[in-house]
C-alpha cells in the first residue's frame, strides 16, 4: 500500500528560506535522489503562513520503499542547508485499511506551540 509522507517547513525561529531553491533544486533532486527507492511523486508548494514557510507531499509506493528512502538521505539532508534553518516536521500517512494506519487527512494538524512548551516544562 502506498505511503505518504507530509514534510513541514515550520517557521519557529527560523527566518531563512529560499522559496525558488525549494521549488526548482531541491524538489527536482528530491525526485531524481528517490526515485530509484520506490518515489512515485513529489510536489511542494511555497505557503507563507504564520507557522510554515512550505510544505511537501512525497508519495512512496510502499513502506519498503520509504523505508529504503530514509536510510539514504544524505544528500537531500546536505542540501536543506542551500535551503533553509527551519524545523522540519515529517508526518506519515497509510492508504490502507490497517487497524494501526493513522487516519488519513487532507492537511496534517499543525502542531501547538504552547502544549509542547507546556509538555516540556
Amino acid at each position: 500500500m502506498a505511503v505518504k509522507a507530509y514534510l513541514r517547513f515550520q517557521k519557529y525561529g527560523s527566518e531563512r528560506f529560499d522559496g525558488d531553491y525549494f521549488l526548482t533544486r531541491h524538489l527536482p533532486l528530491i525526485r531524481r535522489h528517490y526515485a530509484r527507492h520506490g518515489l512515485l511523486a513529489a510536489s511542494g508548494i511555497l505557503r507563507q503562513t504564520e507557522q510554515e514557510h512550505a510544505v511537501s507531499l512525497l508519495l512512496f509506493r510502499d513502506e519498503d520503499a520509504l523505508v529504503s528512502a530514509l536510510a539514504d538521505t544524505g544528500v537531500l539532508l546536505g542540501d536543506l542547508r542551500n535551503m533553509t534553518d527551519a524545523l522540519l516536521d515529517i508526518r506519515l500517512v497509510y492508504d490502507d485499511e490497517r487497524p494501526d494506519a493513522p487516519p488519513v487527512r487532507a492537511d496534517p494538524p499543525a502542531p501547538q506551540p504552547e502544549a509542547a512548551a507546556a509538555a516540556v516544562a
